[in-house]
């Protein structure tokens, strides 16, 4: 079997993590796998390791901005990926255009799938960017002839909004880097902090709308004020325009001399895990997601964990975080209340999390998605070629 991977629209975040370490993961003999084909930029191909059965084509149009690649994908990738002998199209970042067969698709983005958080987008590029999506990956999940998800959450979400298919689905859940797992540390009564050595909260994701950032900002300082308690919080995560510009007029107002609420902007893994190490909790106040990596690496690296209570946060991390309303800043500071105040609970919470931390494995999720894969090859009526 050939495996051809459309990498087009895979510019950065957690896609393009995602197939690094599919293909860094695979065991080409455990599914028949020949050969895989990536199809991508040159920033894209210059972070997957090379392999003797990895061909990684350099396309120029990929190179370029959205309209592109989109052309590309739509006049280019099914002449290319023919002449290549391909028996399978993996598209990793769910927008399917082109008119190739079998192909397999992967839904990594949920946001265009929730109307209540379109809403919070004002008028905006943004917001029209999101409505075009909906309809390109609807598009994308009907056209395939398979569907991975991340969650089952997802799952049931965008097909809900889509209307069910006859199209094949899977889910398949991301892994965590190994470099990120920490056993939990022994937790620590509140009494034993102080202005010098402060509790320190961190929030690791990208600064946009859904995310919720001043509630947690306002909820911190609301906490601070009612307990007295020395708490810090980082946040770290990539900034969009909106959000970031409220979430600065927040911190000004709350705590304008940056003393304990601190936006670092993007770190990579080494800085992320020297961050981490000197945390004591998690918090995640996101209300849309599919499958957050920054969620996961929070989990291994042994922090206890207080969430928001919607989309798959439950899923992912099931009995062992304290959930709150990310909507509610109130609700927030009562929930991160009660889990700074009990030390006996951070301990419970981070070995549990930390626990389910070790399932998100990238080495099955390889196997599974190739495994879907060589499923749908084989059983497809547009395969002509033995695997």
């Amino acid at each position: 079997m050939i495996v051809g991977i459309d990498a087009s629209n895979l510019v950065e975040g957690g896609g393009k993590t995602h197939l690094v370490n599919l293909l860094t993961s695979l065991q080409p003999g455990a599914h028949d796998v020949r050969k895989v084909v990536v199809f991508g930029s040159d920033r894209n191909l210059l972070s997957i390791e090379d392999a003797p059965w990895l061909l990684k084509r350099n396309i120029s149009h990929l190179n370029g901005g959205l309209f592109a690649r989109l052309f590309w994908v739509t006049f280019k990738l099914n002449g290319v990926a023919k002449k290549e002998r391909i028996d399978i199209l993996l598209i990793p970042g769910g927008i399917f255009t082109c008119c190739f067969h079998p192909s397999v698709v992967i839904c990594q983005n949920l946001l265009p799938f929730e109307p209540q958080e379109l809403r919070r987008y004002r008028i905006s590029f943004s917001k029209l960017r999101l409505v075009i999506l909906r309809v390109m990956y609807s598009f994308s999940l009907k056209s395939a002839q398979g569907v991975i998800f991340l969650t089952e959450y997802a799952r049931k979400k965008v097909l809900g909004k889509t209307g069910q298919s006859k199209t094949s689905s899977l889910v398949v859940r991301h892994g965590v880097s190994t470099g990120f797992l920490r056993e939990p540390q022994l937790q620590r009564s509140i009494d034993d902090y102080s202005i010098d050595k402060p509790f320190r909260l961190i929030y690791i994701s990208s600064v946009d709308v859904y995310k919720n950032h001043p509630k947690v900002v306002e909820a911190v300082s609301a906490l601070r004020s009612s307990t007295g308690w020395p708490i810090v919080i980082d946040f770290l995560g990539k900034p969009f325009p909106q959000a970031s510009k409220e979430l600065t007029d927040c911190l000004d107002f709350h705590d304008p001399a940056r003393e304990w609420a601190i936006y670092h902007g993007w770190r990579d893994e080494p800085d992320l895990n020297e961050f981490l190490r000197k945390s004591d909790l998690g918090l995640f106040a996101s209300s849309c997601e599919n499958l957050p990596i920054s969620l996961l690496v929070t989990m291994a690296s042994g922090l206890p964990i207080v969430s928001s209570d919607l989309g798959p946060m439950p899923e992912i991390l099931g009995d062992s975080a304290m959930y709150f309303n990310p909507y509610e800043a109130k609700e927030i500071a009562s929930t991160l209340e009660k889990a700074i105040g009990s030390k006996d609970a951070r301990q419970s919470m981070a070995k549990k999390s930390y626990e389910r931390s070790l399932g998100y494995d990238w080495s099955k999720c390889s196997h599974d998605t190739f495994s879907f894969l060589s499923r749908i090859c084989k059983n497809s009526s547009y395969s002509t070629k033995e695997v």
